[in-house]
């Protein structure tokens, strides 16, 4: 995943604070992320909290009680997420 995130983030700097810059940067050092600068790890930390959100709400059965399909529902969350300028994305099937 980080991988994709690296080829679809522009290098730089976040347009957060100087100091989120350099709390992303370090977290990405840490962890040996190659191509990691403070963009792509706000970008990965983003993608981490909302799948982690939907799980949760999965595994609570929230979507079941909706009646709703969640495969369906996290392909199209994943595939919003990797797009390049963050545009929600149709169904996959």
């Amino acid at each position: 995943m980080l991988d994709v995130l690296a080829d679809l983030v522009p290098q730089g700097g976040t347009g957060a604070p100087s100091v989120l810059d350099d709390q992303l940067g370090e977290w990405a050092r840490d962890r040996r992320m190659v191509g990691g600068g403070p963009a792509v790890a706000l970008r990965a930390v983003g993608v981490w909290t909302r799948l982690h959100g939907f799980v949760s709400l999965e595994i609570e059965g929230n979507f079941a009680s909706m009646g709703l399909d969640p495969e369906l529902l996290y392909d199209i969350e994943v595939t919003a997420l990797l797009r390049a300028d963050g545009a929600e994305a149709g169904p996959s099937r």
